[in-house]
């Protein structure tokens, strides 16, 4: 009896024993498992993301190289056109317009007289508007070198004017004398002449007169600025100016008027 109890006892400590192995196995498994989920979880967290990210970086290459190619075909479609467009124009030959020509029209003119005094001026103006002839005027300085026969002595009024009365006796001299203010007093001029030998050979004829007329002369040199007034008629057709020309020759006889193409 108490051999059949020892040995029931050890049956059950056995199975008792079996299964705290058994239970202890399970949990090894499960734990086991647990790793396995979570290195899974830990391995598709570190290499997920990248493949990700490969994978859209793919997709965006593909996509920037399809625009890239859509741009070039776009870019050598427009220098085909460019191309074509210069192949045309060096077929095309280029028509200049032609201007017909046209000779331009000639103006002549009368150069009526040159004035150096407002009378002259005055006179030639005055027939022009009278016979209703259109005109113009060109004025410019001049200067001119000229020389005075002059005397040397200055005398009062009296004693010049008893001078020059006997000067002008002389019918033989070519200048009439004047007198000229000098301080209040007077000197007596034969004139003024643009050559100096004109001035010489006056001088020399005063001389022989004296002593009846006891007067000395000097020759002095002199530059004098003036004005000069050039009246044109015009413009005109050359056959109309040739008849012009002669009306003017024939009332202000102007011989040295004469037509130009030049102001």
């Amino acid at each position: 009896m108490a051999k059949g109890n020892l040995k029931t006892q050890k049956t059950l400590k056995k199975q008792t024993d079996d299964q705290k192995k058994s239970g202890k196995g399970k949990w090894i498994f499960l734990i086991f498992i647990l790793i396995l989920v979570l290195l899974g979880a830990g391995l598709f967290y570190w290499f997920g993301n990248p493949l990700t990210m490969f994978f859209n970086e793919r997709e965006g290459f593909e996509e920037s190289q399809m625009q890239f190619e859509s741009g070039l075909n776009t870019d050598m479609a427009i220098i085909q056109d460019v191309e074509q467009v210069i192949e045309v124009e060096k077929k095309t030959p280029v028509v200049k317009a032609v201007t017909p020509s046209k000779t331009p029209l000639k103006r002549f003119y009368i150069r009526v007289e040159d004035c150096t005094a407002i009378t002259c001026e005055q006179e030639v103006t005055r027939f022009l508007k009278q016979e209703k002839i259109p005109y113009l005027k060109r004025s410019y300085s001049r200067k001119t070198k000229y020389f005075e026969l002059i005397s040397t002595s200055i005398y009062t009024l009296q004693t010049a004017k008893a001078k020059m009365d006997l000067l002008k006796m002389q019918k033989e001299l070519v200048s009439d004398p004047f007198l000229i203010k000098e301080n209040n007093r007077y000197r007596i001029s034969m004139g003024t002449f643009p050559q100096e030998e004109t001035g010489v050979r006056i001088k020399s004829e005063l001389a022989l007169l004296y002593p009846k007329i006891k007067i000395e002369f000097d020759i002095r040199p002199k530059n004098q600025q003036y004005t000069v007034t050039s009246i044109y008629a015009g413009p005109f057709k050359k056959n109309i100016a040739e008849k012009v020309l002669q009306r003017i020759h024939d009332y202000l006889q102007y011989e040295t008027s004469q037509i130009t193409q030049k102001l």
